[in-house]
């Protein structure tokens, strides 16, 4: 099959295949992304062997706190206060 997009290299879509890995096919996604820096120790734990971001483990764990974990949720948006 020809490249769609033969711009993007087949590098790029090896990274996007990986990124999207974990997303349940039938679950509606937001259509804007959240980029936020994080302190280096939180970045270590969350950047792969080859230094590229773990974006499903990111994904993973905000959707575990904030679905399984809401007093938690909570406790953190009464600690940011009118963030």
């Amino acid at each position: 099959m020809r490249n769609p997009h033969p711009t993007m290299t087949e590098k790029f879509w090896e990274v996007a295949e990986r990124k999207l890995s974990d997303l349940d096919k039938k679950e509606k996604m937001a259509s804007v992304n959240y980029c936020i820096r994080v302190p280096q120790d939180i970045a270590d734990v969350l950047t792969r062997e080859d230094g590229t971001k773990n974006t499903p483990l990111m994904r993973r764990i905000l959707v575990k706190v904030i679905r399984e974990h809401p007093d938690l949720l909570e406790e953190i948006k009464q600690e940011l206060g009118d963030v």
